[in-house]
């Protein structure tokens, strides 16, 4: 940190960002600090300072070479260490150690003492139970699709299987008999190295039975009279599920079927068109499926009134995208699914999207 960043810290609150210790005899809570910041987006612990009453009071710290020596034991507790930076500054004839924290790649976190901690406001807040799946899930730490099967190679369909590698340009009849441990692993759907086990992918696209291993592979699809919900409106309400490529094909015949037609007059004549036009529903259904949260046990819900059609997934935006960059920011939650998704002739992979 540059020594004329100083006076602006010491004028600042603490927060998100920005922490002050009296001395590091607070080692546990330093610890706290530098290992939140790390899993979350950083941040700066200034160590001979303290805020009184909104005012920051400068206290100092004595042996500056026993400090850094005693800082290098605090953060030595985390694992991974993460990358911090110390320097030595001096003000009104005292001296204090600014500690300048990185954080971790949003693929990792670190640990201290087994437990994990984030950057809540000003808060260092430990992270357990189903809050630690959900933040490893964010990071990307946790992965779905990665995650070991319960499901065994009988539980599968050799002909979902041809089915895939035929849409990707392969005969399979010409690699009679079909090694399925060879095949799986070449897709990405099981693990080859030391024990064999497939992957939460292989159920979602091979399954005999997928609703035995995951009751949220579904759409549900709702239809209403006009343009309003209601009760009065309601007029049916089915579940659709299987595997994935198959569930896109079920489900795509039967929005349509509900979406219904519009008429337009031209040259005199009368065309009837899709309510909505085939890539723009392909599109969305595709990203509805390939893009889901499948930690959620929710389904999908597709909303078809008179003048249009609604489709809310489980899932939100990942680390890095907002609703701005949305559209540029190419990343993707199930990337197995999403390839998968493409073999199987849904979605091009391009990013491009339906231009409205």
């Amino acid at each position: 940190m540059e020594k004329s960043q100083l006076p602006f810290f010491l004028d600042s609150q603490e927060g998100a960002s920005l922490e002050f210790k009296k001395s590091l005899e607070f080692s546990e809570a330093i610890a706290r600090t530098v290992c939140a910041f790390a899993n979350t987006f950083g941040g700066y612990v200034v160590v001979g300072a303290e805020k009184q009453g909104g005012d920051t009071l400068v206290t100092g710290v004595g042996d500056v070479d026993s400090a850094f020596q005693k800082l290098a034991g605090i953060v030595s507790q985390i694992q991974p260490k993460p990358y911090y930076e110390a320097t030595e500054h001096a003000i009104g004839g005292k001296k204090v150690i600014v500690i300048k924290v990185d954080a971790l790649p949003i693929s990792e976190i670190c640990f201290l003492k087994k437990s994990v901690f984030r950057r809540v406001g000003s808060i260092n807040e430990e992270v357990y139970g189903l809050n630690l799946a959900r933040f490893l899930q964010q990071r990307g730490t946790l992965s779905f699709e990665e995650n070991k099967s319960a499901a065994k190679l009988e539980d599968l369909s050799k002909e979902k299987i041809r089915l895939l590698l035929e849409k990707r340009g392969v005969d399979s009849k010409k690699h009679e008999p079909i090694s399925l441990k060879t095949i799986l692993a070449s897709l990405g759907v099981a693990n080859p190295i030391g024990e064999f086990y497939l992957k939460n992918a292989a159920i979602l696209f091979f399954a005999k039975n997928v609703s035995r291993f995951f009751i949220n592979s579904e759409v549900r699809l709702v239809k209403y009279r006009g343009n309003e919900k209601s009760i009065e409106t309601f007029e049916s309400d089915q579940r659709v599920s299987d595997t994935l490529p198959k569930l896109l094909d079920k489900v795509f015949k039967e929005v349509k079927e509900n979406a219904g037609t519009f008429a337009r007059i031209e040259s005199a004549k009368r065309i009837e068109s899709p309510m909505i036009p085939d890539e723009v529903l392909r599109e969305a259904l595709t990203n509805a499926v390939g893009h889901r949260d499948y930690f959620d046990p929710n389904s999908i819900l597709i909303e078809v009134f008179d003048d249009r059609i609604e489709i809310t997934n489980p899932g939100g935006l990942l680390p890095g995208q907002t609703l701005k960059n949305f559209s540029e920011t190419r990343k993707h939650r199930n990337p197995i699914t999403y390839r998968l998704l493409n073999d199987s002739q849904w979605g091009e992979g391009l990013n491009l999207g339906v231009k409205a």
